[in-house]
């Protein structure tokens, strides 16, 4: 960003005014909700009080998740959900990847005939288990003694917060 000439760049302090946030910033993920939440209320859409990731439209009976720049829109009528679609499409720049076959690392393969929807982390759990080299490890149904009693561990034995976030 260029700052503009003026006097007060004589000063040791200048402060810029951002008028449209930039991706990457802090402020660009409040910025982003901020505005699709607008939009999704605007059209009729109710965000829900026990997860404001959870926008509900009762009169087309959708269910709309929204997680970052993730969206996943369901009801029970595939048809019922193209007006959204339709306006989400000319609002905001977006693809449409259905249907959904993954979401946030969750597998979600689907039997319509069956009407059932089965949620797995396998694909996950593998990546998991191959980074920290234990592909040979034996399986066991229960990885650990039941009846062993845990203890809280000092600050210097806790795990790296980094390793633990990927």
């Amino acid at each position: 960003m260029d700052m503009p000439v003026s006097d007060s760049q004589k000063e040791d302090r200048i402060v810029c005014r951002l008028n449209k946030a930039i991706y990457r910033l802090k402020q660009s993920p409040r910025t982003w909700y901020g505005k699709i939440s607008k939009f999704l209320t605007h059209h009729g859409f109710r965000r829900s009080e026990h997860d404001h990731n959870i926008y509900i439209h009762k009169i087309y009976k959708l269910i709309l998740l929204l997680y970052v720049d993730d969206l996943v829109i369901t009801s029970p009528n595939p048809e019922d959900s193209s007006w959204i679609q339709d306006l989400l499409h000319t609002e905001f720049e977006m693809t449409d990847l259905r249907p959904l076959t993954t979401f946030l690392g969750i597998e979600i393969p689907r039997s319509r005939r069956n009407r059932c929807l089965h949620l797995s982390q396998a694909r996950y759990i593998k990546m998991i288990i191959e980074r920290h080299g234990m592909t040979d490890s034996a399986s066991i149904s229960t990885p650990a003694d039941p009846h062993v009693r845990l203890l809280k561990s000092s600050p210097e034995e806790q795990a790296d917060a980094n390793n633990q976030q990927r």
